[in-house]
C-alpha cells in the first residue's frame, strides 16, 4: 500500500510491503527532497506500531493524510 502526507511544499510517500524474502514487513519512507529510508519489522503488529506513531508525527508536523496517490 501507498500512502502520501502533504504540506504546502512537501510530501512524504509511505509504502508498506512484504520483505524481499516474504519474510516479515517493510515500511519505505520517501520524502519530497529524495531521502528514503527502508524500516523492517518482523511481524505485522510492529509495523502497525510504527505506522501509528508516523501518522502522529506526521499530523504533529502539520501534514495532512494518509490519502492515496492523486490519479
Amino acid at each position: 500500500m501507498v500512502w502520501f502526507f502533504t504540506s504546502a511544499e512537501t510530501y512524504v510517500r509511505c509504502e508498506t510491503r512484504y520483505g524481499p524474502d516474504g519474510q516479515g514487513f517493510e515500511l519505505v519512507i520517501s520524502r519530497s527532497d529524495g531521502a528514503e529510508t527502508v524500516e523492517r519489522y518482523a511481524d505485522q503488529q510492529g509495523l502497525t506500531d510504527r505506522w501509528t506513531r508516523l501518522e502522529t508525527d506526521m499530523h504533529r508536523d502539520g501534514r495532512a493524510g494518509p490519502r492515496p496517490r492523486d490519479l
